[in-house]
C-alpha cells in the first residue's frame, strides 16, 4: 500500500512542481530559495496523509501531548509556541500555545478582552496560513534546526510583489492576500471560523507584532521526524528572544520535539492498522460479491439447462 501511495505521491509533487515553477521562473527568479521543496516531499506527504496529520483535532490521540508540548515550552519561555505541520501550500497548526494575553509586550495591539490560554491554545489547533509566507517551511526543506534572532540573521522571505506573482498559481496564498489587502483577518481555521474569531484575531496581532520588530523578532524551530521523515517543526517565536536563550535551550526544543515524534509515530500506527483492516474488510466484501455472483449464475446456468 505505501509503495503504490508514494509512486503516485511522487507523480503529483512532480507535476505540482512543474507547474509552480514554470508560471514563477520568470517572475520570482529565486522561487527555489524562498519556497524550498524538500528533497523528500512525497516521501513527507505519504506520512502526513496515512497519519491524517493535517487534519489533526483535539480528540485525535496525540493532541495532547502536542498541547502539552506547546503550553510548556509556551510558559517556560513566555512566547508563542506551535507544532506546524506543511502539506501542499497550506501550513497546518496541529497545537499552539501563546503566552498570558496580560503580557502587553507579546502583543501589544490585541484586542481587549482577556482569553483563557488553555482554550486559546485549542483554537490555534487548526490555524491554517500559506506555506509560502511560513518561518517553519525552511526548517522542513532543510531538515535540520533554524534559529535566529533579527530579520537580516533569518532566510530570506518573499516581498509582497513575489508574493502576488507566486499567487497566481496557489489559491490559498492568492486568498490571503485578497483577505489582507480588504482589511479582513487572513488567517482561517481548519475547522471553520465560526467560534474561533477572538483567537484568530489574537493571532493576527502577535503575527503582527513580530513582523513589526525586524530588529528584534526571534524564532526556533526544530524539525519533527515521523517514520523517516521531516513532516513538521516545532517552534517558538516572537517579537524578542526568551531572555538568556541558548544552546541548553535548544537541546531542550530538541528533547520536546521528540515526544511530540512519539506522539505521531502511535499515532501514525494506530490509522495505519486501522486503514489495513479497512482494506482487507473491503477485499472480503469484494470476495463475498463475487461468490455470490458466480452462485447465481451457476443457478441461472442449470435453469437453462433443464429447459
Amino acid at each position: 500500500l505505501k509503495e503504490a501511495e508514494l509512486q503516485k505521491m511522487q507523480n503529483e509533487v512532480l507535476q505540482e512542481q512543474v507547474k509552480q515553477l514554470k508560471a514563477m521562473v520568470s517572475e520570482v527568479r529565486d522561487c527555489m530559495r524562498l519556497f524550498p521543496v524538500p528533497a523528500r516531499e512525497p516521501e513527507r506527504m505519504v506520512v502526513l496523509n496515512q497519519g491524517d496529520f493535517l487534519r489533526l483535532s483535539p480528540t485525535e490521540s496525540a493532541f495532547g501531548v502536542l498541547q502539552s508540548i506547546t503550553k510548556e515550552a509556551s510558559l517556560k519561555w513566555q512566547i508563542l509556541s506551535l507544532v506546524n505541520f506543511i502539506g501542499g501550500n497550506t501550513q497546518f497548526t496541529a497545537a499552539g500555545y501563546m503566552p498570558s494575553s496580560s503580557d502587553k509586550d507579546a502583543y501589544p495591539t490585541s484586542p481587549g478582552g482577556a482569553l483563557e490560554s488553555d482554550q486559546l491554545a485549542v483554537d490555534l489547533c487548526g490555524l491554517t496560513t500559506p506555506r509560502k509566507t511560513s518561518q517553519c517551511q525552511h526548517v522542513i526543506a532543510r531538515e535540520k534546526e533554524l534559529v535566529y534572532r533579527g530579520a537580516e540573521n533569518g532566510p530570506e522571505f518573499a516581498d509582497p510583489p513575489k508574493l502576488m506573482a507566486a499567487s497566481k498559481v496557489d489559491p490559498v496564498l492568492a486568498s490571503f492576500l485578497e483577505q489582507m489587502q480588504s482589511n479582513q483577518n487572513p488567517l482561517s481555521h481548519a475547522r471553520g471560523d465560526s467560534g474561533k474569531e477572538k483567537a484568530l484575531e489574537i493571532a493576527l496581532s502577535y503575527l503582527k507584532a513580530f513582523e513589526a520588530a525586524p530588529e528584534t523578532r526571534f524564532y526556533a524551530g526544530v524539525p519533527i521526524r515521523v517514520d523517516g521523515a521531516v513532516i513538521g517543526s516545532f517552534c517558538i517565536f516572537g517579537p524578542r528572544a526568551p531572555k538568556g536563550f541558548g544552546q541548553s535551550d535548544l537541546a531542550e526544543m530538541r528533547r520536546m520535539a521528540g515526544q511530540a515524534a512519539a506522539a505521531l509515530e502511535a499515532q501514525l500506527e494506530e490509522k495505519r492498522r486501522e486503514a489495513a483492516a479497512a482494506f482487507l474488510q473491503e477485499e472480503e466484501r469484494e470476495r463475498k460479491k463475487k461468490e455470490k455472483k458466480k452462485a447465481r449464475n451457476k443457478k441461472n446456468r442449470k435453469k437453462k439447462g433443464k429447459k
